[in-house]
């Protein structure tokens, strides 16, 4: 009995420790309402560092496995100025990138890397940049902010 009940706190343990997101220091999604991304919607998003130092910022987007295009470009408009990105959706034979559950897939990519101060703000402003408006079957565009060592 006593075996039993502690292969089954074991796997308790594991369940909840598996389910916790990795914490990062800045992460946020904007929700395309509709899943019609216009040249008129620009996201905003902004992050005021705890401590000076190098942040690893990652843009991330969720899209629906229906989406049309292999990737999708990005305006993004931050401290440096504007910068046009490339985020890879699907493989050249098709298959999603990224994490896919139901449909609904979420592709994170590196940007760069940006050092800051303690009076520094991280923020950016971005548009999709693609030759169809509106651009359908993206449901979120987001970024991610993490503290290199």
């Amino acid at each position: 009995m006593f075996m039993h009940m502690r292969y089954l706190s074991f796997f308790l343990l594991l369940a909840i420790t598996s389910c916790i997101e990795p914490r990062h220091d800045y992460f946020h999604y904007e929700t395309i309402k509709g899943q019609e991304w216009s040249y008129d919607d620009t996201f905003k998003f902004g992050f005021k560092p705890e401590t000076a130092g190098k942040y690893q910022i990652s843009l991330s987007v969720r899209f629906e496995k229906e989406y049309e295009f292999s990737n999708i470009w990005l305006k993004v408009l931050d401290m440096s100025g504007q910068n046009r990105v490339e985020v890879p959706l699907f493989s050249p034979v098709g298959k999603p990138q990224g994490k896919c559950s139901s449909g609904l897939c979420t592709q994170l990519i590196p940007w760069k890397v940006v050092e800051v101060t303690e009076t520094d703000s991280i923020y950016f402003h971005i548009i999709q940049n693609m030759r169809r408006d509106p651009l359908n079957y993206i449901s979120e565009v987001g970024v991610m902010v993490d503290k290199l060592p």
